[in-house]
């Protein structure tokens, strides 16, 4: 039975919510609307934590994502669909429709799924763990992320370290890449006679390039804004590195575009891309758009001669090689339940802790007290010896004054009484 209240600690209810949209909640169109990029992310935390009250938070922003974790004794779910709302311009009714909350133990488990890659759109995929510590640092990086949340995210990252290495989650991975060119496969008769264009010199990218050199492609084009990671991609791929100004004249031999880049606003235009099929008289142009938001305005999708393609085009690729890797994925959720508990004991210590400390600040608080009066009272003259016995008197009697209480209380309850008697140390037959 899962135990959704691992957070609960006595009398401090340390709320825990991970809520955003998905691939599975959302069409691409609003996931755009909602993406954010790495440099917007302190801004839009400060205003979470404004908004909220949240005294730990960080963004998670892909392809196939943005979810908001916040973390704090008093945290506002409904300032955070708000918040969410505003960002992609939407009324917060028609939004909620498309979004996801998890709340305390429950957002604790989506996160190690999320790190693990089990609620990716490509299962087992392991780019999803480089981005969550990423939103880590960046979140930390900003005073943002705290020990609580620290504390979560190192049980999320092991439970994923274990995922990979204790199941076949991860093995023969169909990436977004590789779904990609296995759909370019389809449309053309062989790639050897295809010329292809990346736009985007990141990680998605540079693995198409490698699974197109692959099968044969022939001439290959990196298009990127950032010519150093470019030309270092470029040189990997044996591709010709260009500048972002050049797209158009390299869609002119492109048979092939496909696009995966950060920028906020579309990269290819309508006029772009039917300039590029004048010049090749209207042979038709291939584009998968992985970006999100992106790359690719819609409008390209009336042109007669190309064939657009967004990351949710590619789900029935990816389908097939996720039936592969499901059995796995049913050991690696035992896996995830395993480190829940393990989040839940551990938490429990780190709790009894800050009990212990507040327990023994409260009676060297007490002493402290006791010796001042009883210094005093040697000060006018009283006898040490009386002066000792009422402060050890006075003392014991504050000191047990409380748990005195406790027990009568938990006098007509069997259970909670023994359960005190053992805190107290009084289960035992004390005859020495």
């Amino acid at each position: 039975m899962r135990d959704n209240n691992v957070f609960i600690t006595g009398q401090i209810f340390v709320t825990l919510l991970a809520i955003g949209l998905n691939h599975d909640t959302a069409p691409v169109d609003l996931r755009e609307r909602l993406a954010v990029s790495e440099s917007e992310i302190p801004g839009q935390l400060a205003q979470i934590k404004a908004a909220t009250g949240a005294s730990e938070s960080l963004i998670l922003s892909t392809c196939n994502r943005t979810e908001v974790v916040i973390q704090g004794e008093h945290t506002d779910e409904t300032a955070m669909l708000h918040w969410l709302a505003k960002r992609a311009d939407l009324d917060p009714a028609q939004l909620s429709a498309h979004i996801y909350r998890y709340h305390d133990a429950d957002a604790a488990r989506h996160l190690m799924r999320v790190a693990a890659g089990l609620d990716s759109l490509v299962l087992g995929e392991p780019q999803i763990f480089g981005q969550l510590k990423t939103a880590m640092a960046v979140a930390k990086a900003n005073g943002h992320l705290g020990s609580s949340m620290h504390h979560l995210l190192q049980h999320v990252f092991g439970a994923a370290k274990k995922v990979r290495t204790q199941t076949d989650v991860g093995k023969e991975p169909v990436s977004v890449a590789f779904a990609a060119v296995r759909l370019a496969e389809r449309v053309f008769d062989s790639l050897e006679d295809c010329n292809a264009v990346l736009l985007g010199a990141g990680e998605t990218c540079a693995l198409v390039g490698r699974h197109l050199r692959q099968r044969g492609i022939g001439e290959l084009r990196l298009v990127n804004r950032s010519m150093g990671r470019c030309r270092e991609v470029a040189a990997e791929l044996n591709a010709q590195a260009l500048p972002l100004n050049q797209l158009g004249d390299a869609l002119v031999h492109a048979d092939l575009l496909v696009c995966s880049t950060a920028a906020p606003l579309p990269l290819v235009g309508k006029g772009m891309v039917e300039r590029a099929l004048k010049a090749r008289r209207r042979r038709p142009i291939m584009i998968v758009d992985v970006a999100v938001p992106r790359d690719v305005e819609p409008e390209v999708d009336e042109l007669a001669d190309v064939y657009l393609y967004s990351v949710d085009d590619l789900r029935e690729v990816i389908d097939k090689g996720r039936a592969k890797r499901a059995e796995a994925g049913s050991r690696a959720e035992l896996i995830i339940e395993a480190e829940i508990e393990s989040l839940a004991r551990d938490q429990a210590v780190r709790d009894a802790g800050r009990h212990v400390a507040q327990l023994r600040q409260r009676g060297a608080s007490q002493a402290e007290v006791a010796l001042t009066k009883s210094l005093s009272r040697l000060r006018k003259g009283e006898s040490p010896e009386l002066v000792l016995a009422r402060m050890a008197h006075e003392l014991t009697q504050k000191l047990l004054h409380e748990p005195s209480l406790g027990l009568r209380d938990a006098a007509t309850h069997p259970e909670q009484l023994a359960q005190a008697l053992k805190v107290l140390g009084l289960d035992k037959d004390d005859r020495d």
